[in-house]
């Protein structure tokens, strides 16, 4: 009798978090285990991590439906973040509008992007992700601050001990440097018992920072040599607070934290214990660096970056009533509806040969009246005299993507309306790979931004003068999927 029942998904996919439990339960051949976790009154608390577009899903239906079935916790806190933002779009899979995991992870270590992911976390505004932004915070904050600290401390006592120093009679100034240690590791606590990921790694960022402070000031490589003691309980108090450290970067750099707790001897994490000081005698190993600094080359081209190109999959083409040469297309973007595009590719195509193809369009060009019908964008093509006439093919990505997905060779995108005079200014042309660092523009050999495209394979091209030459962009996603001509055309093709 259930055969025309429909269910709302986001009322039956919240219920996954219950019957996952149950699942596992069973999987385990512990059917009642999950109540250890469920049933009202247990002591598991429940957080619940979204982005804002779920919150009436997890603060309205999914608690009506625990309280309805009855006996079943409620949330303890639904952590609702703003969005993080790529290109000033939202990251979508469907749209196109991501970064590869696997591919970052060839670049960059786990806890390099675990740490920008967790100092960036878009709690109370949507946030701009951008690989300068990321090199920055890396290179300052990560390696400049926490990992310096950790790295000097080690190394010194490495140098001059080899060995946890024991901790003599404090000075204020060692004091005063323990309470603050003290403080801020309430203050992590606090932040993370709240769910405020950005604090507590901005708390642990500003510890490292004194840290390094409170080493400068107390200057043991001057105590070493003066009073062996004293320069003693200077680093042991510097140890505890890298102890305490890594404790505290644990649940954000696992990593690190396992690395930098093995040079202090200390093999269980236990949170309550991070304010002891580290064992003394125990013997220290020559350190290595945890984190590498990083350089992202990411040259600017002023020119491309006032264009909003999207790839669009064409759903219908209809003769323009008023023109011979011109057809009429509805083009998928990924927006709620689809744009009317006006294109000269009557003599070149037939409308079964572009029905379904992705193209590659203009976006944010001014819209125009062409023979009385509105077109809001302009696909690309490549065109080329021959003595056998005109050839003409339009661009594609070398792979299918969905609609929407921003060709932007990984720079900003223009967001303001231009004018097709201004995109007529603009140099694209069609050329030719010749090795990483060069391209074939028919006859022209010109440096272009280094890529992973192989030899051989022919691509769109932005083209920028320089005062030392034309330097040019291969054009394709931020992912490095190259826009191609649709069929063979020669090096050297104006696209426009």
């Amino acid at each position: 009798g259930w055969e025309e029942k429909s269910l709302y998904v986001w009322f039956e996919a919240v219920m996954g978090y219950l019957t996952a439990s149950i699942s596992y339960s069973k999987m385990q051949d512990k059917p009642d285990l999950w109540r250890e976790f469920w049933d009202e009154g247990t002591d598991a608390e429940h957080y619940y991590f979204l982005g804002k577009d779920n919150i009436p899903f997890h603060t309205i239906l999914w608690p009506a439906m625990l309280m309805a079935h009855d006996g079943l916790k409620l949330p303890d806190n639904v952590v609702a973040n703003q969005y993080l933002k790529f290109g000033g779009e939202q990251f979508s899979k469907s749209r196109g509008v991501s970064i590869e995991a696997a591919e970052v992870l060839k670049k960059f270590s786990p806890d390099q992007i675990r740490y920008y992911l967790a100092a960036s976390m878009p709690e109370n505004r949507d946030t701009e992700f951008t690989w300068k932004d990321f090199e920055r915070r890396i290179n300052t904050e990560l390696v400049n601050a926490l990992g310096n600290y950790i790295h000097r401390v080690l190394t010194f006592t490495y140098n001059n001990f080899g060995y946890i120093p024991e901790r003599g009679e404090l000075s204020e100034e060692d004091r005063d440097a323990l309470k603050v240690l003290e403080k801020t590791m309430r203050s992590v606590e606090e932040n993370l018992e709240k769910a405020a990921i950005k604090d507590s790694i901005a708390a642990i960022i500003e510890m490292a920072r004194f840290g390094n402070n409170y080493m400068s000031r107390t200057a043991p490589w001057a105590l070493i040599k003066e009073d062996r003691e004293r320069c003693g309980t200077v680093m042991n108090v510097n140890l505890s607070i890298l102890k305490a450290l890594g404790i505290m970067i644990a649940p954000f750099l696992p990593d690190a934290a396992e690395q930098t707790l093995a040079e202090l001897g200390v093999k269980n994490i236990k949170w309550d214990e991070a304010l002891l000081p580290p064992k003394a005698g125990h013997k220290v190993k020559k350190p290595a660096p945890l984190f590498q600094k990083v350089s992202i080359e990411t040259e600017s081209f002023p020119g491309f970056e006032t264009l909003d190109l999207r790839s669009g999959n064409v759903i219908s083409v209809e003769d323009h009533p008023d023109a011979d040469k011109l057809y009429v297309l509805r083009v998928d973007l990924g927006e709620k509806e689809p744009r009317t595009l006006v294109a000269g590719l009557k003599p070149f195509y037939s409308p079964e040969e572009l029905l379904g193809k992705t193209l590659i369009i203009l976006s944010n060009l001014e819209p125009a009246k062409l023979r009385g019908i509105k077109s809001e964008g302009m696909l690309l093509a490549a065109d080329y005299e021959t003595d056998g006439g005109e050839v003409v093919a339009f661009l594609t990505p070398e792979k299918r993507l969905p609609p929407g997905t921003p060709i932007n060779s990984g720079r900003a995108q223009g967001r303001k309306r231009i004018k097709y005079r201004q995109f007529s200014s603009l140099s694209l042309k069609i050329g030719r790979i010749t090795d990483r660092n060069h391209a074939d523009i028919g006859g022209e050999i010109v440096e272009i931004a280094p890529h992973r495209i192989e030899a051989g394979k022919k691509v769109a091209i932005y083209i920028e003068e320089r005062e030392n030459g034309p330097k040019g962009l291969v054009i394709g996603t931020a992912e490095g999927t190259p826009i191609v001509p649709e069929k063979d055309i020669a090096e050297g093709a104006r696209i426009r």
